[in-house]
């Protein structure tokens, strides 16, 4: 599922890039150099960490919901993790077969739609 994590590196370094040059004709950047920063200061502390910080925030938060979609639409075409390994997939399909008391420890019953519900709900407010 590595792949799914490097579908959206190239998106998010040219991204960054673009922020980079625009930042670099700003005057603050000139008057960092004319101060006699070093370069690897100005590039982290000035332009990416105060300027591209939100821009991370953002990329991160919208690609997390997007390798969730992607890694339920493989597992449902059968291309995904598979079954021992836990997936949002796996566990909206299994959580009307098992039953939430006894997996918190409480005596069994039988299977509530809570769980399912619960999945799917935890599943959509990601995405």
């Amino acid at each position: 599922m590595l792949v799914v994590g490097f579908t959206n590196v190239p998106v998010v370094t040219s991204l960054i890039k673009g922020k980079i040059q625009f930042l670099k004709q700003k005057n603050f950047i000139e008057a960092d150099v004319a101060l006699g920063l070093p370069t690897s200061t100005i590039l982290l502390k000035h332009i990416l960490w105060h300027n591209c910080r939100s821009l991370l925030i953002i990329e991160a938060t919208l690609g997390m919901a997007e390798a969730i979609l992607m890694e339920t639409s493989l597992s449902y075409l059968g291309f995904g993790v598979q079954e021992p390994t836990p997936s949002w997939e796996t566990w909206c399909n299994q959580a009307p077969t098992i039953s939430c008391r006894e997996s918190s420890g409480h005596p069994p019953h039988r299977p509530s739609r809570s769980c399912s519900r619960f999945s799917g709900f935890i599943c959509s407010a990601t995405d």
